[in-house]
């Protein structure tokens, strides 16, 4: 197994100041419901938590196995009776989420095998409206959190689907109008147990079904108009290839700019007040992966990554509010079910140790043909995670393009919305660059920056397979630069960049320590060791207490003065425990002499690099 060997340093850059008073725990708090950061299809039962807690997801989609099926919770006769339900399994399901602090939207299968007479789903219109209304009230009451019929727990689920695909016939046989119908009936109960839910249309399964199929999204929606009836949330899904992020690869090859900004404004041109997402959204890796059409294109860890993030940022830039990417750990069951190594049993980012050879499924703990073992995170994986980090908490309203398509590139700006700080990502599409060659690269350039210098970090690491890392804080190339007249240019190859603008800000104290009173030393190391001491001079003797927060806020660490010799104070922060990023440090000065009256708070932002 190959190791990953680079020193780390610690730039101690930019300064910010909070005069007087102490900094709040939840000053750089936020709130994570706006996140776009999501996943569906997690393994609720099997302690794979563990992924989307150290990737960063807060959302989640509950559908297919984890979907809220009428038929699971309703199974004795007659229907509509409420003291017969069993809720034992979408407890479960809702408990996972609400102790893991993830955001949940949850498919509703309509589907009741007493109501349909039939054993296995019929895609119909419940023939008993009253019943399934009721079991809908009932449902969504007991997710509210209100105190009221709640689950134990009192866990709290917003947000709620009709349905998966209706455009369809696998998923819906019968008519347009009534599943217009069945929104509208459902909507109307969701919003009477609780008039905070978002409620979603069913997830369109490519572009494409805005016009074209029986059950076409335009004929759904023109007849829920016609019957009063209305959404909250939008959803398409849009799966592909390198490069389909911007292109559908389906029918009609929609472009998504055009899509989200002339065809589907046109379709819901009678209805206001909506947001749109992408529920599912993925692509592969793998030599030897099957479609339902054929083969698909071979791809590498390395492009599965590096689309990742392309899907989510132009879809972003696009007004789409939430992407949620295709499963976190790979499946089997398309595989099983069509004999082959099925396309969409590899878009997950970490393997299952799962393949199918010759025709024959093959399970191995270690690994089988090109899954190389179960539990082995992807690159996509890694990547998925420094997405997280740079962009969580940007201000999602307020996404710039700065370059769009010019010469096959890309960029965008992300302001953060608790410290104004801009991050830019850029890419090349290299593989649309007819004269590209391996091994090119092509020069960006990003103007209207206000720092003098700033952090490039290469968005996907630096080995050919997740399987190779063994460091997730030295497996990123991360380069300084300086900036020219509010000009920045590098060269960008194979993968997209996060760019960080660092802070020029400086020291303004008030308070009876004076700013000349205040000083770091100058001759701390820079860059820093792994054991960084945070060195300062006062004037005469104080409690001196130093706090280390992530930049969502959340308190890492709580240090005291170690020496105190003639004015001079030192902090050791073991910065070797961290991961590379920024953080913000707080200095809380008290003159004891006073009681603490001639005291102030300074604090500082650092930037710690691996």
């Amino acid at each position: 197994m190959l190791k990953i060997k680079q020193q780390f340093t610690v730039l101690l850059l930019g300064i910010f100041l909070f005069t007087g008073a102490i900094l709040p725990t939840t000053a750089f708090a936020q709130d994570y419901e706006d996140s776009p950061f999501a996943i569906i299809d997690m393994d609720v039962k099997n302690g794979d938590e563990i992924y989307p807690l150290d990737i960063g997801v807060k959302w989640g989609r509950g559908a297919g196995k984890n979907g809220l099926n009428w038929d699971v919770v309703e199974t004795t006769s007659p229907l509509g009776n409420p003291s017969n339900y069993n809720w034992s399994s979408p407890d479960t399901i809702a408990d996972f989420y609400n102790q893991n602090n993830i955001n949940l939207i949850w498919t509703i299968n309509p589907f009741n095998s007493i109501d349909q007479n039939s054993v296995t789903p019929t895609g119909m219109l419940p023939n008993d409206l009253s019943a399934y209304s009721i079991f809908i009230n009932a449902l969504v009451e007991r997710y509210d959190g209100d105190g009221f019929d709640d689950a134990p727990g009192s866990p709290i689920i917003n947000c709620w689907q009709i349905h998966n695909e209706v455009n369809v016939s696998h998923f819906w046989s019968d008519t347009p109008e009534n599943y217009a119908l069945l929104f509208k009936t459902s909507y109307d109960a969701i919003k009477n147990a609780n008039p905070n839910a978002k409620v979603a249309m069913s997830g369109m399964s490519n572009p494409s079904g805005i016009y074209f199929g029986v059950c076409n999204f335009t004929s759904i929606l023109n007849e829920l108009n016609n019957i009063g009836g209305t959404f909250d949330i939008f959803d398409i899904h849009w799966y592909g290839f390198m490069g389909n992020y911007k292109k559908h690869h389906n029918v009609g090859q929609e472009v998504l700019t055009e899509f989200m900004n002339v065809d589907l404004p046109n379709a819901l041109s009678n209805f206001s007040n909506y947001e749109v997402w992408i529920t599912e959204s993925g692509t592969h890796s793998g030599t030897d992966v099957d479609l339902s059409s054929g083969l698909a294109p071979a791809q590498s860890e390395i492009d599965q990554a590096s689309e990742l993030i392309k899907r989510y940022v132009h879809s972003l830039a696009n007004n789409i509010k939430k992407i949620f990417w295709g499963c976190i750990k790979e499946s089997a069951s398309y595989s099983i079910t069509f004999g082959h190594n099925d396309y969409f049993d590899n878009t997950g980012l970490v393997y299952n140790g799962c393949s199918v050879i010759n025709g024959n499924f093959i399970y191995n703990t270690n690994g089988v043909g090109e899954d190389l073992g179960d539990g082995v995170e992807k690159l996509s994986y890694f990547t998925y995670k420094k997405m997280t980090e740079k962009l969580e908490g940007s201000d999602w309203d307020s996404i710039t393009t700065i370059i769009d398509s010019i010469d096959n590139k890309y960029a965008y700006k992300f302001i953060n919305d608790s410290t104004g700080n801009p991050t830019y990502v850029a890419w090349w599409d290299y593989f649309d660059d007819i004269s590209y060659s391996e091994g090119d690269s092509s020069l960006i350039t990003l103007t209207g920056i206000s720092a003098n210098q700033v952090i490039v970090t290469n968005a996907v690491p630096t080995d050919t397979s997740g399987i190779y890392i063994t460091d997730y804080n030295t497996a990123f190339q991360i380069d300084t630069l300086s900036v020219t007249s509010g000009s920045v240019s590098f060269y960008l190859k194979e993968s997209p960049v996060f760019v960080e603008e660092i802070s020029n800000t400086t020291i303004d104290e008030t308070g009876s320590i004076t700013p000349n009173e205040f000083q770091l030393n100058q001759n701390y190391p820079n860059p820093f060791n792994p054991t960084t001491t945070i060195s300062f001079q006062l004037p005469r003797a104080s409690n001196v207490e130093l706090k280390i927060y992530n930049l969502t806020g959340q308190l890492e660490e709580t240090l005291v003065n170690e020496k105190k010799d003639a004015g001079y104070y030192s902090i050791r922060w073991n910065a070797s425990q961290y991961s590379s990023g920024v953080y913000i440090y707080r200095i809380q000065v008290e003159d004891p002499a006073n009681d603490g009256a001639d005291g102030f708070s300074a604090v500082k932002k650092c930037i710690l690099m691996k």
